[in-house]
């Protein structure tokens, strides 16, 4: 129970590979046939739906490819990202998503973030032939508050 997210990332690796030798990349996000992908705060799923990637399938992997565009505020505009689609497919697989109004958790915008619980529902086509690690990035919305008399107060 705690303050929920404004920005989750989440990707995964092959469990070997994260504990890592000179001969892995732990840096080789890949989907594992993921179907899938939910996220709830307090029950609540984001995005409204879940995400159905289909990663076998171009069509239906390119909602996940789309999750980079929407984070970094790019999604309108003839600027990139270096990511091409076949590289996220088969090298940098990973998911971002923004929980916060305006959409951007960059700016400076004021907002009143839920407190609960977080939960991630994998679904995969078939069963994994082996251990991974799921890795996730989240960054949360703290204040800190100086009044006149410059005292302070943290939320965190």
């Amino acid at each position: 129970m705690g303050t929920a997210p404004k920005l989750l990332l989440f990707t995964m690796v092959k469990n070997a590979e994260f504990i890592s030798s000179q001969d892995t990349n732990p840096y080789k996000f890949q989907p594992y046939n993921i179907s899938d992908f939910s996220f709830f705060v307090n029950g609540k799923l984001y995005p409204n739906k879940g995400l159905s990637l289909g990663v076998d399938h171009e069509k239906t992997s390119v909602m996940g490819y789309r999750t980079l565009f929407e984070v970094s505020d790019i999604n309108h505009s003839n600027a990139g990202h270096q990511i091409r689609h076949d590289i996220f497919i088969n090298i940098y697989f990973v998911l971002l998503y923004v929980f916060i109004p305006e959409r951007d958790a960059s700016e400076g915008h004021t907002y009143h973030p839920e407190q609960g619980n977080i939960r991630v529902e994998l679904k995969f086509v078939k069963p994994l032939s082996e251990a991974i690690t799921c890795l996730l990035y989240l960054q949360f919305h703290n204040s800190i508050l100086i009044n006149l008399a410059r005292n302070f107060t943290t939320d965190f």
